[in-house]
């Protein structure tokens, strides 16, 4: 493990995006979990562990707020329960404030043993060997690429090389109201096999009183769709040498003007809709397209809905996903600490059907998808759709400045074009060729 001594190279990388692990409802919050919320911890709220005598003390990073951080203080308080010769702290922030942490105090007793990232910000870390390669650690570790979907296992490293165990993936799907639904003539339990399967339900779905579907005009979840309808329609984001944009296609162009149709066209979307949660709660949208965090929203606001898979809109099926990744630092804290830390990594990953429900969030291990715990738990009915998309899956680009491309970044080019086509300001053509220009400008520079 190589110790990182370049203070440069630790400044570049707090340009990382503000990406949550739920669904935030300001334009410029974090999009698929957990919104900004004060540090937290376990066994101390500060970065460095207890004394707690003979034990080893090591810590635990992640970036969780909200339900995410409360489901994963009681997984580390479960752990510390079973290994009484190991002590964690479990440190979290906000993600940009953790990983501003993490550059401060790299290879100092105080930082991290472990951290959970997403699998797109492994490559900032991977690039600067900030974090260390797992391929020889994966026997130590307990874990095999068999146990895993493989573009998800594949999706947690950089340049072939794995620096991340998957802890879950989380895709789109959506939530349907079921009085709504009914009281169009629909059933509730129907899926979207086509573009005209969906426009259809939008449609009936549409009256004075509510839209069809939720469609953010300022809402990371936007970029998240048309990311997934660009590959549905045999496009991609970047070239093959990734080393510029694709996006602005054919491809691209019908994906976009597809969702903007919808507000504009088909008139079965909202304009201008700042909060699509809010609406769907309120019934003031039938539809709504979300993440497997939103389940347990979605239950507590106890009218009843049902899921189904991200529309399939275009040929191939495909949706955008993300992922949180279990990595250890590069720098050792030391020999007990290392081997506790791939201890706690470990049993992360063995028992992350504790994490899956608790959060909402998709387990990656098939093993821990198919026990009987889980299939068993009273909201498995709602994350079966997102568990079937495992195989259809598509991250964002695993390079490091997808950070400052990608969806939930608000200085992000193409979540700002896309927020300019379904504002009604720029054609979806225009939108994609402005952020196609400042993409390749952030890429070559």
């Amino acid at each position: 493990m190589k110790k990182l001594a370049i203070f440069v190279s630790l400044i570049m990388m707090l340009t990382l995006a503000l990406a949550g692990c739920g669904g935030g409802t300001d334009s410029a919050a974090p999009a698929d979990g957990s919104g900004d919320a004060a540090a937290t911890g376990t066994s101390g709220a500060g970065a460095a562990a207890a004394d707690t005598g003979d034990a080893v003390n090591i810590n635990l990073w992640a970036g969780f707020t909200g339900d995410d951080a409360k489901a994963m203080e009681g997984m580390v308080a479960n752990f510390n329960e079973e290994h009484p010769d190991i002590n964690v702290t479990f440190y979290t922030a906000p993600w940009s404030d953790m990983f501003t942490k993490f550059a401060a105090s790299y290879g100092t007793d105080a930082g991290p043993d472990a951290i959970i990232m997403h699998a797109t910000d492994i490559p900032n870390f991977a690039s600067r060997e900030m974090i260390a390669p797992l391929d020889d650690l994966t026997e130590q570790l307990g874990v095999s690429a068999d146990d895993y979907s493989e573009n998800i296992w594949t999706g947690n490293g950089y340049e072939g090389v794995q620096y991340g165990i998957p802890l879950d993936y989380h895709p789109m799907a959506v939530f349907k109201n079921v009085e709504l639904f009914e009281a169009a003539g629909l059933d509730p339990e129907m899926t979207f096999e086509t573009k005209e399967d969906f426009l259809a339900a939008a449609e009936a779905l549409t009256n004075e009183n509510q839209h069809g579907i939720a469609l953010g005009a300022e809402h990371a979840h936007s970029m998240r769709y048309w990311y997934g309808l660009l590959y549905q329609a045999g496009g991609e984001f970047l070239t093959e040498d990734m080393s510029a944009s694709a996006f602005n296609s054919p491809e691209g162009t019908e994906a976009l003007t597809f969702l903007s149709d919808l507000i504009f066209t088909q008139k079965v979307a909202p304009e201008l809709e700042a909060d699509i949660d809010r609406d769907w709660l309120s019934g003031n949208v039938a539809m709504v397209i979300e993440g497997p965090w939103f389940v347990p929203t979605a239950v507590d606001s106890g009218f009843e809905f049902t899921t189904a898979p991200f529309p399939q809109i275009f040929d191939e099926a495909a949706v955008w996903a993300g992922s949180h990744t279990l990595t250890l630092p590069a720098q050792s804290n030391g020999e007990d600490r290392e081997a506790a830390a791939i201890t706690l990594v470990s049993w992360i990953a063995e028992n992350s059907v504790q994490w899956g429900i608790s959060s909402g969030q998709i387990p990656a291990s098939y093993t821990v998808q198919q026990s009987e715990e889980y299939t068993s738990m009273d909201n498995y009915k709602y994350v079966k759709a997102f568990i079937d998309q495992a195989e259809i899956v598509h991250y964002e680009p695993l390079i490091p400045k997808t950070a400052e491309i990608g969806a939930d970044n608000q200085l992000s080019p193409i979540l700002n074009g896309i927020f300019s086509a379904l504002r009604g300001d720029q054609t979806p053509q225009e939108a994609l060729d402005t952020a196609a220009g400042e993409v390749d400008s952030i890429l070559q520079s």
